[in-house]
């Protein structure tokens, strides 16, 4: 007899080598399923698009770390666009004065008749007090003012002061053309982003994808819990971060797969005969955008609300949301 022979004999019954032998059977079995069920499932086809990257928040930052570093109170930075002027950039103003900061370019004309540094105060003001919300403008008591025009844009800087408080205008100058040289990239990006597709071109995306693959495999990104992370920012500068990650991912989807910006998400529908592995397609996102957010903002990436169907109507109902 055998030494294994031997300790099989004296240390373990028939029933316990029975039972081994069928734990042993199951794992194998288990083993082949686990396998069988990856093989089954495919990774969508996400292009890598990397060209032009840039950390979508670092401008931000940058801008209150040039506010703080000159101690200024409040600051903003309007910024060019076609239908007039906006504030991009803001340093302590209120989500409400920014929303109300869309102005035109005749305002600005006729408001800053020079590109010198410009200081109203008390009633002065008044012809400003459009741009703020009412609860701010009972805090401030001056404001300086400055038009840059750089590369052929144009810019409006801005910022508060206390009654005895001045300023290093020649520094501050200094400062925000280096800043704004600093975001060019970033502005001429900002101006490409994708629009979203209409109704109609997602039913003609489902009804191209259905009569290609079996099913339509329908997934959610959740936006809102990767802004929570820049909790520094206010929500229009989140919108348009929001914006720009919604814009690299649509850049990266295949049609008629489809990517669409919804509320606080970012849609995908992909159509194969196979089961798409999410896990898989999370990777992907994340190669997609560690050029344009930190490792702690992609580690929240999560893919949700796996729903797979051949059915059209389901799902353009699910990428509308009814």
């Amino acid at each position: 007899m055998g030494l294994l022979e031997h300790i099989n004999s004296v240390y373990y019954s028939q029933s316990q080598k029975q039972e081994g032998l069928l734990s042993l059977a199951e794992k194998f079995r288990e083993k082949n399923t686990l396998q069988e069920s990856t093989e089954s499932k495919i990774t969508p086809d996400l292009k890598c698009k990397n060209d032009n990257s840039y950390d979508i928040t670092k401008p931000y930052e940058s801008f209150i770390r040039m506010c703080q570093e000159s101690n200024l109170n409040k600051a903003g930075l309007f910024v060019e666009n076609q239908n007039g002027y906006f504030l991009n950039f803001s340093y302590n103003f209120t989500d409400k004065t920014v929303e109300k900061s869309k102005s035109s370019k005749s305002f600005w004309n006729g408001s800053l008749p020079s590109n010198d540094w410009q200081i109203f105060q008390k009633e002065e003001l008044i012809g400003f007090y459009q741009l703020f919300n009412s609860e701010e403008i009972e805090r401030i008591y001056k404001i300086c003012f400055k038009r840059f025009i750089v590369n052929s844009k144009t810019f409006i800087f801005l910022t508060t002061l206390d009654s005895n408080q001045t300023i290093d205008t020649t520094n501050l100058e200094n400062n925000v053309i280096k800043f704004i040289n600093s975001i060019e990239d970033f502005l001429v990006i900002s101006n490409k982003l994708e629009k979203n597709c209409t109704q109609s071109q997602l039913q003609n995306n489902v009804n191209n994808g259905l009569s290609k693959s079996l099913k339509g495999q329908y997934m959610e990104l959740n936006i809102v819990q990767l802004l929570k992370k820049i909790d520094f920012l206010n929500k229009f500068e989140l919108l348009h971060i929001g914006s720009h990650i919604y814009n690299i991912l649509k850049n990266s989807v295949i049609e008629p797969n489809i990517c669409l910006d919804y509320p606080g998400k970012v849609k995908f529908v992909y159509f194969a005969n196979s089961e798409i592995d999410a896990q898989m397609f999370e990777i992907q996102i994340k190669n997609n955008l560690c050029n344009y957010l930190n490792n702690d903002i992609l580690d929240l990436i999560s893919i949700t609300n796996y729903t797979s169907t051949s059915d059209a109507k389901t799902l353009i109902n699910l990428l509308l949301g009814k």
